[in-house]
């Protein structure tokens, strides 16, 4: 047997365990119908035994009693010896229809067997030892057939013709399960083959990611740190477009990421409760200013209706609304953009509408497949990878909901999406607005320690900061990082994660095991890295990290984890300024 023949197994009893109301059916007729042959009263005994055998079977089944209770390979035994009992059975009324000795009785069983030979077949597909055990009984009784003929008369010639239609019937029937394991074996080793494909281009994805968002973050570190100096009007407007390549580069890279991510099936949505008006106004603030400097006007309307708080997503819902306000905005020469909300039975309803050139009828059904642009000379127009609506589509799926594109008279686009969000009773507020609130006091300075090994990402890190008033320890591993932790009061930790010595997730490790051992209060650990798949988070903040912010490093984003880590740790962090910056 292969090494695997236990797999093929289970494949097999998982396909017959959600058939056996179809066997019983056809039991039932069975007997309804060849009770003539074989008496009432067999039919009626025949039919009860086979019924029990059947519910016998569900405990042999992948997820049935025994196989909990037995070993692999023991188990796959037991299942062998279960489907030779059950087709023993089965066969033994084609075998009683042969007791009332006529031509039709003979004909009848002699279909009987061949039709339970191909079934058996059919559904054994690649497992060998159950093919044999379907088989057998069909076919030992089957080859009764010419002998019973030959016992009540009938000419040699005519048991001998029965005889090789039979033994045809079984070459044939093994011809076709031979092609057929053949098939599923191919079949299986072009998905094993694809799974592992899969996986190293996420890992190629994670490499590059990496490799790409490192420069990347200084060129926009830097970039948001000059933004905030005395600068000429020239100097400004360089800088814009530096920062506008610098966010198109990272858009791009954000965009395949999340692709990789919805093929991987890696995305997991977070289901916490969130205010929707702050969450639009994000997702809208990025280009609100570019809408206006075209000359389009911008308008945002949430229906009462749809105020207040929801239970969901809120980065995924904003990553479809960003996505769908930046299209308006890109594609819209003149005219407005206008983003609403409303409620429709227990649906939210969100609605972005531009007046720009709209699509055919014929380029509308290719709206949301994977790198698809209305035409080709959009790209050219407007570059793009074409995956930001496909994003938006597969998101919505994730929801629970969904989006479609609508014409607008005489010109433009509308995307409407639907999404089953819960709507909670008490509306809330904005971590940035409650802080704001408690920032009266002043206090001493945050103590932040940080851990980054790359000199420009160090550089970055200290001039982002000092700009909210934070002068941070910077160390450059993670081992220093422990160290000076083991020898400081720090109300905040920021930890790389790829680190020579001693990487990020190691020195979180260390330091939550010390903390546990010792009985130390937490400290809160931020991780930047620019590994920011959902199964990567998922590792970091199972190691003990309680929030993961992207690079390149986005300052509000990074205010907003210090003030939520703070605030859950209890730090007094609106004394530091920190919560009010967020």
């Amino acid at each position: 047997m292969p090494s695997d023949w236990t797999d093929e197994i289970k494949a097999a009893m998982n396909a017959r365990a959600g058939q056996w109301r179809l066997r019983v059916a056809i039991a039932g007729l069975i007997a309804l119908v060849f009770h003539s042959f074989t008496g009432l009263g067999f039919a009626f005994a025949w039919f009860g035994v086979y019924c029990a055998l059947q519910w016998i079977e569900l405990d042999f089944g992948p997820n049935g009693a025994w196989s909990t209770r037995l070993n692999r390979k023991d188990w796959a035994r037991a299942a062998v010896v279960m489907i030779l009992v059950n087709n023993l059975a089965f066969a033994s009324i084609g075998l009683a229809e042969l007791r009332s000795g006529s031509g039709l009785a003979i004909s009848c069983s002699a279909m009987l067997f061949g039709g339970s030979i191909l079934n058996a077949i059919m559904i054994s597909t690649t497992s060998r030892p159950l093919v044999l055990a379907s088989v057998a009984p069909h076919l030992a009784f089957a080859l009764v057939l010419p002998v019973a003929m030959a016992l009540r008369g009938a000419p040699l010639l005519e048991s001998f013709q029965v005889l090789v239609a039979i033994m045809m019937l079984v070459v044939a029937s093994l011809m076709t399960w031979r092609q057929l394991a053949v098939t599923m074996i191919e079949v299986r080793r072009a998905q094993a083959e694809a799974v592992e494909a899969n996986k190293a281009k996420s890992e190629f994805l994670t490499v590059m990611s990496h490799e790409i968002r490192t420069p990347l973050n200084g060129v926009l570190g830097m970039a948001q740190a000059m933004g905030a100096d005395e600068l000429s009007g020239r100097q400004r407007e360089r800088l814009e477009v530096v920062s506008q390549s610098g966010q198109a580069l990272l858009a791009i890279v954000n965009d395949v990421l999340d692709l990789a991510k919805v093929e991987a099936g890696k995305i997991e949505l977070e289901n916490r409760p969130f205010d929707l008006e702050p969450t639009i106004r994000q997702a809208e603030a990025s280009f609100e200013a570019i809408a206006l400097s075209k000359g389009l006007s911008f308008t945002s309307v949430v229906d009462p209706s749809a105020e207040g708080r929801y239970m969901g997503d809120a980065l995924r819902l904003r990553q479809i609304l960003a996505n769908l306000i930046s299209n308006a905005v890109k594609f819209t020469d003149a005219g407005g953009i206008s983003v609403s909300a409303r409620r429709d039975g227990g649906d939210l309803v969100l609605i972005v509408q531009d007046t720009g050139p709209g699509c055919t009828p014929e380029h509308m059904g290719r709206l949301f497949k994977k790198f698809e642009q209305a035409d080709v000379s959009t790209t050219r127009r407007f570059g793009g990878t074409g995956l930001g609506l496909s994003i938006c589509s597969e998101l919505s799926a994730l929801m629970g909901g969904s989006i479609v594109a609508e014409a607008v008279e005489p010109h433009g686009l509308r995307f409407v999406t639907r999404l089953p969000l819960e709507r909670l009773s008490e509306k809330g507020e904005a971590i940035a607005a409650v802080a704001a609130a408690e920032a009266a006091d002043e206090g001493r300075a945050l103590r932040v320690l940080a851990a980054e090994d790359h000199p420009v990402n160090r550089q970055v890190l200290t001039v982002l900061l000092a700009q909210a008033g934070i002068v941070p320890t910077i160390v450059e591993n993670g081992a220093l990082a422990v160290d000076a932790w083991r020898e400081g009061q720090w109300d905040l930790i920021l930890m790389d994660v790829q680190m020579p010595v001693m990487d990020g997730p190691s020195a979180t490790a260390a330091i939550r095991a010390e903390e546990f051992s010792e009985g130390r209060d937490h400290t809160p650990i931020i991780a930047l890295t620019a590994n920011v798949m959902t199964h990567q988070i998922e590792d970091y903040r199972s190691i003990g990290m309680d929030a993961v912010v992207g690079k390149p490093i986005q300052m509000d984003e990074l205010m907003r984890a210090m003030a939520r880590v703070l605030e859950d740790n209890d730090v007094d962090a609106a004394r530091s300024g920190v919560l009010a910056a967020a």
